[in-house]
C-alpha cells in the first residue's frame, strides 16, 4: 500500500510513541525492571560474565577489615567528636621510616629552600642524598635513613650557616610546626675587658655553659688576637631572666 506522505513530509514527522509499559511488565533489555543489577547486567552483555559470576560481594571486603574491627579504634571524646586510636602496631609501622630524621630551623636568618639544602651538603657531607622537607614556619625535616649520618650531623656541632646558628634536634611523633614553641635561641655575648690569662679554652668553655649552653668560641678570642674583649656563642633559654653580668673569681 502506498504510502499517504511525500517524501518531504516523512522527514518532518514526529517519531512514533513508545508503547504502552506499564510497571508490572516494564522491560529494560529484555529484563524486568525488578531484576537485579547483575540479571541487566547478563541481559546486555552476556559475553562478559560467566555463570560462576557473583556480584553480590563487594571486592572491597578483601582490601578493608571487617567494621567491627575498625569500630573499636574509633571512640568519642568527651566533646562528642570521634577520634581514632592508634595501635602499636600502627605506631611502629608509621614512625619507622622517619626514626634517623631530623628537625631543623634556621635562626635570625630565612634563605631558600635549595640553598639551605646545599649547605646543609656542605656542612655534614653525608653519605647519602636526602629529602629537605619544609614544614613551614622556618623548620624542616631532614630525612636520612641511616643512623651514621644522622648521629654525626646532631653530635659534631654546632652549626653555623652565613654566620647564623642552625638549630638542629631529633624527630619525635606530633611534631605540629604552628603549635612548636620556641623556648631557645643561639646568641652572641661578649665579656669586655677580660683578663688574659682566662682566654683558655677549657675556661671559656666553662663560662660560656655557666651562662648558657657554649656553642662556638670567636676565633680571635680562641687565639688570643683580641684582647679586649672575648666573645661566646651560646644557646638561652627565652624563658630565663637575662643576667647583665658574671663574677669569675674577682673579676666582674
Amino acid at each position: 500500500m502506498a504510502s499517504q506522505y511525500s517524501d518531504k513530509e516523512k522527514l518532518i514527522l514526529p517519531p512514533p510513541k513508545p508503547p504502552d509499559i506499564t510497571h508490572d511488565n516494564a522491560m529494560v533489555n529484555g529484563v524486568e525492571d525488578k531484576a537485579s543489577f547483575k540479571d541487566m547486567l547478563l541481559a546486555s552483555n552476556p559475553m562478559n560474565f560467566t555463570n560462576s559470576l557473583t556480584l553480590s560481594k563487594d571486592p572491597m571486603e578483601e582490601i578493608l577489615p571487617e567494621k567491627e574491627d575498625q569500630e573499636h579504634l574509633i571512640e568519642f571524646n568527651t566533646r562528642g567528636i570521634k577520634e581514632i586510636t592508634l595501635t602499636e602496631e600502627e605506631k611502629q609501622r608509621i614512625y619507622e621510616p622517619w626514626r634517623f630524621s631530623l628537625i631543623v630551623k634556621l635562626f635570625g636568618k630565612r634563605i631558600l629552600h635549595h640553598y639551605l639544602k646545599k649547605k646543609i651538603q656542605e656542612l655534614w657531607r653525608p653519605t647519602e642524598n636526602f629529602p629537605l622537607i619544609d614544614l613551614g614556619y622556618d623548620y624542616y625535616i631532614i630525612k636520612f635513613t641511616k643512623r651514621e649520618n644522622m648521629e654525626k650531623a646532631f653530635t659534631h656541632g654546632p652549626w653555623f650557616i652565613n654566620g647564623h646558628y642552625l638549630s638542629i634536634t631529633k624527630w619525635g611523633p606530633n611534631f605540629v610546626a604552628n603549635k612548636e614553641k620556641l623556648t631557645v635561641s643561639a646568641v652572641w655575648i661578649c665579656l669586655p675587658q677580660l683578663p688574659t690569662e682566662f682566654y683558655d679554652g677549657k675556661f671559656l668553655e666553662k663560662i660560656g655553659n655557666a651562662i648558657g649552653r657554649l656553642l662556638k668560641i670567636d676565633v680571635c678570642t680562641s687565639t688570643t688576637v683580641r684582647g679586649r674583649y672575648a666573645r661566646l656563642c651560646v644557646e638561652l633559654s627565652l624563658e630565663t631572666p637575662i643576667q647583665p653580668y658574671i663574677y669569675i673569681g674577682q673579676h666582674k
